[in-house]
């Protein structure tokens, strides 16, 4: 895409915010609120007409269920 301006990016996390005539405004809320509850983030990241960069960090966890950076 062309990129978000920063105005828009900084409100796009809040529930039922959203730029386009037809969305809900709940799809970045709902997968931000799943990333807390899995100690993730979402970070986003626009240059306005170069293009925005989404990404999504989880914690590693052994197998045996045990988080060894918490």
């Amino acid at each position: 895409g062309p990129g978000i301006a920063p105005d828009t990016l900084a409100k796009l996390a809040e529930p039922f915010f959203t730029p386009k005539a037809d969305g809900g405004g709940l799809g970045l809320a709902l997968c931000r609120e799943a990333m807390y509850r899995h100690n993730g983030e979402v970070l986003l990241s626009s240059d306005e007409g170069v293009g925005t960069v989404v990404t999504i960090r989880l914690p590693a966890q052994g197998a045996d269920g045990e988080n060894p950076g918490r």
